[in-house]
């Protein structure tokens, strides 16, 4: 979870205090990622690439740009109506900006006659308002034509209202493939719908017969469909290639096939009009022709060939393209040991072996066995075309299947500069048992390569690019925590630093990797209040962060939260972000009011209640654990596991164990309910109040099932006291006399803070009744207390 939305979630989600500088996104990652708690196998474990990442490198500069995808409300089929349709647009106004059109309604015409024919082709559902059915795709969609295809014209002419009737005619003209004899559409838009209609009646031979009858017509009068006509004529031929069960014919027809995808590009080139992208879909489609049909089997350079054009494909910004690249990269995979030597002489195609390798095939790939990874790594060794950088690849390979001999014998030539050599150095050594010793190698490494100071506040250098619609890539990953490789390495710096007591450094590693739970864990349970606060003071003073949010302020307030708990109340506040200080600052005054001995019960009394009421309803801000049952992430509202015991009591040994300080440290801490949810610490406070208050008082009975309410749903057995106290002190009350017919609390009492006071105004006399005073830790020093008003 990234740092500025964790601490937004503890400050701001019960409610906003005043203008909070501070949100928490909309559809943030709720996971909380974990080294310390993995033991072992979060260090020792196989790493792997991205391999969208890992190809970046490999996309060429290009010209094309891949269309906004189909959403799953508007698929290809009507994308594509809409695009034509506003072409159509274009041409139409052209012509009556040339004296060719000049009449309004026989354009407006025009459109409607088009728009109704392709809704009907679609084969939307018609809006029936008696069934409540969707709209009708004219209807909901033609109104918004414009910002879904980027066009800048006005939509001038009229929504088309269909009716079962309209579109009984338009099927009819389908089957005959006629327009309106009085239509004014011009002759390309005529010819490519016959052809399209004629395609999706399975008849493929008119629809060919029509397509070319549109890039038969001049160069002038073909300018807006002539990419689409150019374009299914290639899927069209693509189908017949594949159908064929003969190499040979195959072969002689491929050629045919990849000129005429050509031959969009061209078109695009040439017109400037591309409103679905096709000139990007024609590369995927042309790389298919490499792939053999059903018949052949593709030589090394018709892959070579094929993985170029998909290159250039996700450099157009298509996602699909890359897993497309994925799949051929598998099955190259099966060639003989030979054939593989022959790849691993193509630079494209040893880079993308290796991507494939590195990564593990995925995502959503099956990866190379275990045999394939090794004859590939035996293959990139025959081939001799191995250079430093392609060393280290080497490296990680043998490391992730399990040949750590191999892997220490490539590292050796992967330059020392290289953050890979000291982190992989260090996890052979952690291997080998030599704890202290991996430990040494991985802190140089990051401090010679000042890792952590790159990595800035938040892991800014996690970088993204599109593997699929619905699929986002990193570099380098810890299962789903999306760690990049430089974050990787300073994380695991930060587990080897707990081995050699190094807290305070594991804890400024795992701050900066984004690691929630591990720099909580450290930061609550095994520093001391006092080593937390030199940290802070040194490493993330307020004039380094202003009011910006991420790991300082994040720690920072963390720490303020924990002095308070621990009633170094003064000390707190200037950790807190400013835009909770005046709510602080009420909390802190509604406190040493019902402390206060000079001042009469009710009055105290009313301290208590309002400092409790502010608890309840904004004290995840002040007092909420970052670690614990109800962990500050979810503001006290969601249960996770305590990291502490998952840490400290692992039933086998590891590498990575806690040591005995640390155990000492963890169980010498005490995280209190007060401390994880504050319904408990809210509760406290008001029954000091209820305390100070006279039996069968209304303020008294409303406080005491006020309180109870909060606990009930929690937890029953706390809440249980409450109820007691309720219909004992309070038996003429009519929430007491409520109480007791019930044996539990009123239902009307839903947990409302707000109203105690305000049928029972505070009479300002000192009430003669001998008081316990109450005594807890959220009790001020008799000095402070001294210091009220």
């Amino acid at each position: 979870m990234n740092r500025s939305r964790a601490f937004s979630a503890v400050l701001f989600s019960t409610v906003t205090l005043g203008a909070a500088v501070i949100a928490w996104a909309c559809g943030g990652d709720y996971y909380i990622t974990s080294l310390l708690r993995s033991g072992d196998a979060g260090i020792t474990e196989r790493p792997a690439t991205r391999f969208a990442t890992s190809i970046k490198k490999l996309l060429p500069q290009t010209d094309w740009k891949v269309a906004e995808p189909a959403s799953y409300f508007h698929p290809h089929a009507t994308k594509t109506a809409a695009a034509c349709l506003l072409l159509l647009q274009e041409a139409l106004l052209s012509g009556k900006e040339a004296g060719e059109n000049p009449d309004d309604e026989a354009v407006i015409k025009a459109l409607n006659e088009y728009a109704t024919i392709r809704a009907a082709m679609v084969n939307i559902s018609i809006y029936d308002a008696k069934k409540s059915e969707r709209l009708s795709w004219a209807q909901a969609y033609i109104p918004v034509l414009q910002n879904h295809t980027g066009s800048k014209l006005d939509v001038s002419w009229k929504r088309v209202e269909l009716t079962p009737e309209i579109v009984a005619e338009a099927r009819t003209r389908l089957e005959e493939n006629l327009f309106s004899p009085d239509v004014m559409i011009p002759l390309e838009f005529r010819l490519y719908l016959e052809g399209a209609i004629a395609w999706q009646k399975e008849n493929p031979d008119v629809a060919r017969t029509a397509w070319k009858k549109v890039l038969e017509l001049p160069q002038g009068e073909r300018k807006y469909q002539g990419i689409f006509a150019a374009y299914m004529l290639g899927v069209d031929a693509y189908q017949r290639s594949y159908a064929i069960a003969e190499k040979e014919a195959y072969l002689e027809m491929a050629p045919e096939v990849r000129k005429i995808f050509q031959s969009v590009r061209e078109i695009a080139q040439k017109t400037k009009i591309d409103p679905c992208g096709l000139a990007c879909s024609s590369l995927g489609q042309e790389a298919r022709t490499w792939l053999g049909g059903r018949t052949c089997v593709p030589a090394v350079d018709d892959y070579s060939k094929a993985a170029s054009l998909y290159l250039e494909q996700a450099a157009a910004g298509d996602g699909d393209a890359v897993f497309s690249l994925q799949l051929v990269i598998r099955r190259m995979m099966w060639r003989s040991q030979e054939e593989m030597v022959s790849v691993a002489k193509d630079p494209v195609l040893r880079s993308l072996m290796s991507a494939y390798v590195l990564s593990d095939g995925g995502p959503w790939i099956f990866g190379p066995s275990k045999e394939q990874a090794r004859k590939w790594i035996s293959a990139m060794e025959a081939s001799g075309a191995v250079n430093d950088a392609e060393a280290a690849q080497l490296a990680i390979m043998c490391y992730q299947h399990g040949d750590y001999v191999s892997c220490s014998r490539w590292l050796q030539k992967v330059p020392a500069s290289e953050p890979l050599c000291g982190w992989l150095s260090a996890r052979l050594l952690l291997r080998e048992g030599k704890t202290k010793e991996a430990a040494a190698v991985m802190a140089k490494t990051v401090r010679d390569l000042s890792l952590k100071k790159s990595l800035g506040p938040v892991n800014t250098d996690t970088e993204y690019i599109p593997v699929s619609p619905w699929r986002y890539d990193s570099e380098l990953f810890l299962d789903d925590s999306g760690l990049s490789f430089r974050s990787r390495i300073v994380a695991e710096q930060g587990v080897l630093a707990m081995t050699t007591k190094d807290y305070t450094d594991a804890l400024d590693a795992f701050l900066r990797c984004g690691l929630d739970e591990d720099a909580a864990y450290v930061a609550e349970y095994v520093l001391s209040a006092n080593e937390l606060k030199a940290y802070v003071d040194a490493t993330w003073p307020p004039e380094s962060i202003g009011l910006s949010e991420g790991n300082g302020t994040y720690i920072r307030h963390l720490l303020g939260k924990r002095l308070l708990r621990e009633r170094r109340w003064q000390e707190s506040k200037a950790y807190f972000h400013p835009s909770v200080h005046e709510t602080f600052d009420q909390y802190v005054a509604h406190v040493q009011q019902g402390y206060n001995t000079s001042l009469d019960f009710e009055k105290r009394a009313a301290g208590f209640w309002l400092a409790a009421a502010l608890v309840r309803e904004k004290g995840n801000a002040f007092f909420l654990a970052e670690v614990g049952p109800h962990w500050g992430y979810s503001s006290g509202w969601e249960d996770y596991p305590v990291p502490a015991p998952a840490r400290i009591n692992h039933e086998k040994p590891c590498l990575t164990q806690p040591t005995y300080d640390e155990i000492s440290r963890v169980r010498s801490r005490y995280i209190g309910k007060a401390d994880r949810d504050v319904r408990y610490r809210a509760a406290e406070l008001a029954e000091f109040a209820a305390a100070l208050l006279p039996n069968n008082d209304e303020r008294t009975s409303r406080i005491l099932a006020t309180t109870g309410a909060w606990l009930k749903y929690r937890e029953p057995r706390a809440a249980d006291p409450f109820y007691k106290m309720l219909v004992i002190r309070c038996p003429d009350t009519p929430l007491g006399k409520a109480a007791d017919k019930l044996h539990w609390f009123p239902p009307e009492v839903t947990g409302a803070i707000a109203g105690v006071w305000d049928d029972a105004p505070i009479v300002e006399k000192k009430d003669s009744r001998a008081v316990e005073e109450p005594v807890s830790s959220v009790e001020l020093s008799s000095e402070e207390s001294t210091s009220a008003e």
